[in-house]
């Protein structure tokens, strides 16, 4: 068994090594196109869009670095999910704050949104249901949906912000708008973490069934109301738009329930991170210091911890039927987790 995982090892090393992928150079020319369109469009109002998507999901991100198993690379990578699913929108009919609103407009663009955000997300749960279900943490699902967010609103933020004047906005979080009446707009980013964070948290409950679901499709309910409460009170008045400021208390509703959510995602994982994996030494998280290499290995082996972690919460809480894929998840984490303490040590 140690001749392959140091195969494996090799194939890894291998793998780094290897010229960029023809993907990378895709997700590159695309991202190079998708900027530079909307800088030539909104000029200054793109800058400064993307200036607030980032002063957003960093901090985001760093707050969740404690607790997630994602890497960087991925987080990035559902971004530019974001933006391409921000150009359906627009094919599909979507609206950048610049066309006239009509009622029927307000009500179905703002659900054709929200799933269509939440799409990649459903997607990857039920393409690694047999795997990587089992490892993810709240915070991971919260921080994919942030990016798929940041991505999607960053044109729309451009656009909204090339062609009207921009409100105040809410201390530290540079994405929000407070409009006129103090109605407040979180916009995708905020929207999104909600939808991914819920969806993470009902992941971790996972049983029972029906108790999970509900949660899940709260965040979208939720949001999707927001979000069309947002759009009517746009060019509208009367009973409607009364009820919809009501229900989401003229917008501040979003952002506690974002605040809440973060707190319950990240808290629920650290929780888990440091009560889920047995006391013992082989699985005690190595220090962190020596040379680039041996800083990476030590990395990856507590991000591979966590999701054992998490695994294992799940594994313990699934039906007898489903136990064994869990516990074929937890030993292939364990394999990784070896790797990386014996490559360091290998270096040390």
């Amino acid at each position: 068994m140690s001749q392959e995982y140091h195969r494996a090892a090799i194939d890894s090393e291998a793998k780094g090594r290897r010229a960029v992928s023809p993907r990378i150079i895709v997700a590159v020319a695309g991202t190079v196109l998708w900027l530079g369109l909307m800088l030539f469009v909104t000029g200054a109002s793109g800058v400064v869009a993307m200036g607030t998507g980032v002063a957003f999901l960093v901090p985001l991100v760093l707050i969740g670095t404690p607790t997630r198993t994602i890497t960087l690379a991925t987080i990035g990578r559902f971004v530019l999910i974001g933006g391409f699913l921000m150009g359906v929108a627009a094919l599909a009919g979507g609206h950048y704050g610049n066309e006239t609103n009509s009622p029927l407009r307000d009500f179905s663009v703002p659900p054709m949104e929200e799933t269509l955000k939440i799409a990649p997300l459903l997607f990857l749960l039920w393409r690694r249901r047999h795997t990587g279900t089992w490892s993810f943490g709240a915070t991971d699902l919260l921080l994919m949906g942030a990016a798929i967010g940041t991505g999607f609103g960053l044109v729309e933020s451009a656009n909204v912000r090339h062609v009207q004047s921009w409100g105040g906005h809410v201390p530290l979080i540079p994405v929000t708008s407070i409009g006129s009446g103090g109605h407040l707009m979180v916009g995708h980013d905020i929207w999104n973490s909600i939808i991914g964070g819920m969806l993470g948290l009902a992941l971790l409950i996972r049983r029972p069934r029906s108790i999970a679901v509900l949660i899940g499709a709260a965040g979208i309910a939720f949001t999707t109301v927001d979000h069309i409460s947002n759009n009517y009170r746009i060019g509208h008045s009367g009973f409607v738009r009364n009820l919809l400021e009501f229900l989401t208390a003229n917008g501040w509703l979003a952002l506690l329930f974002f605040f809440a959510v973060v707190v319950a995602a990240i808290g629920a994982d650290l929780w888990i991170a440091r009560t889920c994996v047995p006391a013992i030494a082989e699985l005690a998280p190595p220090p962190l210091g020596g040379d680039r290499e041996s800083l990476a290995a030590s990395w990856r082996f507590r991000l591979h911890r966590r999701a054992l972690a998490y695994t294992f919460l799940r594994a313990r809480r699934a039906p007898e039927g489903e136990r064994p894929e869990a516990m074929e998840e937890a030993t292939a984490i364990l394999a990784r987790m070896f790797l990386d303490r014996r490559g360091k040590g290998e270096r040390s």
